[in-house]
């Protein structure tokens, strides 16, 4: 019985990333291959020719990739998003090649501004970028914020806080916000 479900469940997987693959093509974005895609993955806005995704891509189930206009996503090969993981880009996200992001993280490119003498949600925003390396690893349930570079081979431990910062290669960094903790 456990046999079926896993076969219905890889049947239905492929068909949702057919799906997907169509409509990053047919609204002018470009992907490499039919990636694997999770229940529920929800996009904010219609791919452009500012999303980029390439081969071998996984997004888990409900995963929400927010990218308007105006705005670039690249993501590279054997990218895997496990559930719950969230993309803004509101202005510029870039992640490597072999790259793991899991559940319920935060990627955001932008902040809004916080002047006293007016309510926050009538501020403008403030937009950055945010470039992940190739080979890195962003555990649980982290936030990185713009401005952020994680070099090649970063890994980012579970509950971490990542702003404005640049984190080197090959290193292991943890906490809120993330430190220094060894070199991998």
């Amino acid at each position: 019985m456990h046999l079926i479900f896993k076969i219905f469940d890889r049947i239905f997987r492929f068909t949702r990333g057919f799906f997907f693959y169509s409509y990053v093509k047919l609204c002018g974005g470009t992907i490499k291959s039919i990636p694997r895609i999770g229940k529920n993955v929800i996009w904010k806005y219609p791919p452009h020719k500012g999303v980029s995704f390439g081969f071998n891509l996984d997004i888990g189930s409900n995963s929400f990739i927010e990218v308007p206009k105006g705005s670039t996503l690249k993501v590279g090969d054997n990218v895997k998003f496990t559930f719950n993981v969230v993309i803004s880009a509101l202005n510029r996200v870039e992640i490597g090649n072999d790259t793991l992001i899991a559940e319920f993280c935060s990627l955001r490119d932008s902040t809004h501004k916080t002047e006293k003498f007016s309510p926050i949600r009538k501020q403008d925003a403030l937009y950055g970028n945010i470039i992940v390396g190739n080979d890195v690893w962003i555990g649980r349930n982290c936030t990185i914020l713009m401005n952020v570079v994680l070099d090649d081979g970063c890994i980012i431990g579970a509950n971490s806080l990542c702003s404005k910062n640049r984190f080197k290669k090959n290193c292991v960094y943890i906490g809120v916000p993330a430190k220094f903790l060894k070199n991998r």
